[in-house]
């Protein structure tokens, strides 16, 4: 359910439900929060970093069930989950030294 909206002067964030906008953030910040990173880092991401040995490498992703999914070229898609954000994978190198 949407709580916002925008005006028709594309200017301004309408809040038709204060209480229920609140409520919204509230759980998306605790879900970000148990995470370790901001969701919409996650939905705009072209790519991410993997970290394998010190070596890092730079996949295409698709995300499944708290899961990010990275592939290469004739392999098998591998796992990365959720909580492993900034130990095994980042959004960039920097994140992960």
């Amino acid at each position: 359910m949407r709580y916002t909206r925008i005006s028709k002067d594309r200017q301004a964030i309408i809040i038709d439900d204060n209480e229920g906008a609140v409520r919204k953030l509230t759980m998306l910040e605790n879900v970000e929060e148990e995470f370790g990173f901001e969701l919409i880092r996650l939905i705009d991401a072209q790519s991410i970093f993997v970290d394998e040995n010190s070596v890092f490498y730079d996949f295409k992703i698709s995300v499944i069930e708290q899961c990010v999914y990275v592939s290469v070229d004739d392999c098998d898609d591998t796992k990365l989950s959720f909580v492993d954000y900034g130990k095994t994978w980042a959004f960039t190198k920097e994140e992960l030294k």
